[in-house]
């Protein structure tokens, strides 16, 4: 946070209501969701952060330095890092920023986009995770981060599309900024 010092870990807002403690899967601790903004679909979690995000595009997995920020073009081709998901390339954005979907009563505008080549764009759990732009082979441009799947079976695989929040709502709503380390 530019104003306080403080850092924050960004997730889906209908993920984690405030007060609630946050652990990874493996059970370690993250940190406490200190803030929600439901017009943005985003919970904020104090915690130490840094300009990473992890990658799995090879069988191993592994972390990749966040090299900037933007909102997508329509046009443009994403990848989503979601929880249960992994890693889903080939996302075609349709809608930049001026599309909308309901959470929990709440109107909330995006970006959305379809799987190109067909097949699962993302599964349930994958809320909150970062939406990215492969701009080069070492590092990645974070793009906002999932709030919605659309055509989802029985199984929560969703076929048909994905929509998240942009990147410039969620740092300007709340006044952040990728952290420069």
């Amino acid at each position: 946070s530019p104003w306080d010092g403080r850092q924050w870990l960004v997730t889906a807002g209908h993920c984690y209501g405030v007060g609630t403690h946050v652990y990874a899967a493996g059970g370690n601790y993250i940190g406490q969701v200190k803030y929600q903004l439901p017009a943005i679909d985003s919970s904020f979690i104090e915690a130490p952060t840094n300009r990473y995000t992890w990658d799995g595009l090879d069988a191993a997995g592994y972390s990749r330095y966040l090299n900037g920020v933007r909102n997508v073009a329509v046009g443009d081709f994403t990848c989503q890092l979601g929880y249960n998901s992994k890693v889903v390339c080939n996302i075609r954005t349709v809608y930049s920023g001026n599309v909308s979907w309901n959470v929990n009563g709440t109107t909330v505008w995006g970006s959305y986009g379809v799987p190109h080549y067909g097949g699962i764009v993302g599964r349930g759990g994958d809320s909150g995770g970062p939406v990215i732009y492969i701009n080069d082979t070492d590092s990645r441009q974070l793009n906002g981060i999932v709030s919605v799947g659309y055509g989802c079976n029985a199984a929560q695989e969703c076929s048909t599309g994905l929509g998240w929040v942009d990147v410039w709502s969620i740092f300007n709503g709340f006044s952040i900024k990728l952290n420069p380390s």
